[in-house]
Formats: structure tokens, sequence, C-alpha cells
């Protein structure tokens, strides 16, 4: 009787252990899950991917494992899917997430959605984007698109404000300059030299050519204005 008892409990024991190793693997905790993911993806059933990690981020032991999860379905969408309505949801959903690491990251990314149909509400998301990132070299890269989003919105002091930043980074100070000095070039020709010959003297010999045209349409203006 004793024998088969602790057979029973052995039987039971182990299909209890394999019933939970199952749930763990087949589960949203499972170390498979992102990689069975991004299968179903290439295989091109975005949804479906999506929807697991999601379902990762719904029960995650941690928050760290939860704003990873909701960051991977997120930028999925954003980058393969042609739904804005999806991607605005998801990146919505990361960017209420409270201490989000990835606020930054997510804050571009929806003002890169918006910037066509929505350009206001897209520099709003740029300028928190700027923000909440300064210290990211992307910083530099959104720095420019605000800039430009300003243009297009018709806020020239707000896009010289920001093309002025964008100037003191080596990286883009010639697009900076440039930037400036076409802005300038009707109104303040003294200025838009100023800023043409910056960009000149920043530019490699390649790219000397448009800031020298840059100059000598400054120049012109300047003799046109001192003509009686």
């Amino acid at each position: 009787m004793q024998t088969t008892s602790k057979v029973f409990s052995f039987i039971f024991t182990g299909l209890l252990l394999g019933l939970l190793f199952g749930v763990y693997w087949f589960g949203p905790w499972s170390p498979t899950l992102d990689n069975r993911a991004r299968k179903l993806i290439i295989a091109g059933d975005l949804e479906q991917g999506v929807e697991l990690f999601l379902w990762k981020a719904d029960n995650a032991f941690s928050t760290s494992q939860k704003h990873e999860a909701l960051w991977s379905a997120a930028r999925l969408v954003a980058l393969r899917s042609d739904s804005l309505t999806w991607s605005k949801e998801l990146l919505s959903r990361c960017l209420e997430e409270k201490d989000f690491p990835l606020r930054a990251e997510a804050h571009a990314q929806m003002a890169a959605i918006l910037f066509e149909d929505q350009p206001r509400q897209a520099i709003n998301h740029w300028q928190w984007a700027i923000y909440h990132g300064n210290e990211l070299e992307e910083s530099i890269q959104w720095r420019i698109r605000l800039a430009m989003a300003l243009e297009a919105d018709g806020d020239i002091d707000g896009a010289i404000d920001i093309w002025g930043e964008a100037a003191q980074e080596s990286k883009v100070a010639r697009v900076a300059h440039m930037a400036l000095g076409r802005i300038y070039l009707q109104d303040n020709p003294d200025i838009a030299l100023h800023h043409f010959q910056q960009a000149q003297e920043l530019a490699e010999s390649d790219r000397e050519r448009p800031a020298e045209i840059g100059s000598q349409l400054a120049l012109f203006s300047l003799e046109q204005q001192e003509e009686p």
C-alpha cells in the first residue's frame, strides 16, 4: 500500500512539474517568446508577433520586462505597419507608463508619425524628445527635425533658436549654418553672409560649393541694398 501511494505521489508530482514547466515554457514568461514573436513577424504575421509581445508585457514579473516588451511591440508596429492608428496607440501606451526608460525615443517616434498630418503635435513631441533625451546622440538629429518642423509650421523665430542650438554641435554645424543663412538671406543678408561663411569654413572640400553659392547670394543682396 505504501509503495503504491509513493508511486502515485511520484507520478502526480512529475505530472505537476511537467505541467508547470509547460505553462512556463509556452507562457508569457518563456525565454523563447521573443524568438517566437520575431519568427512570426519574419513570416509576415505582424499582428500575432506583436500580440505575443503585448501578452508578455501584460504578464511581466517586473516593470523593466514590461517596458521592454511594450517598446518591442510599439517599435515593430511603427516600423513595419502602415496603420498609424495602431502605431499611435502603442506609442501612447508606452508614454503613459510611469518612469518609461525610452520616453525620449517614444516621443521622437510619435513625432515622426504625426509630422505630415498633425505638425503642431509633432513639434510638441520633438520638443519632449529633446527634453527627455538631451544627452542622447540622437538628440542632434531630433533638433534638426524640430527646426524643420517649426519652419514648415511658420514659426521662423522658433526655428532660428533650434538651428542656433544645432550650430553648436560639430556633427551638424554646417547644415545648421546653411539653414540659418537661407532663413536670413532675404531680410538680413549681413547675418546670412556670416552663416554661409561659417558653413564654408566647416565644409569638407567636396561640399564647399553650396556654401560658396550662398555666400555669393548674400553678397549680391548686400550690393543691391547699397545701390541708390
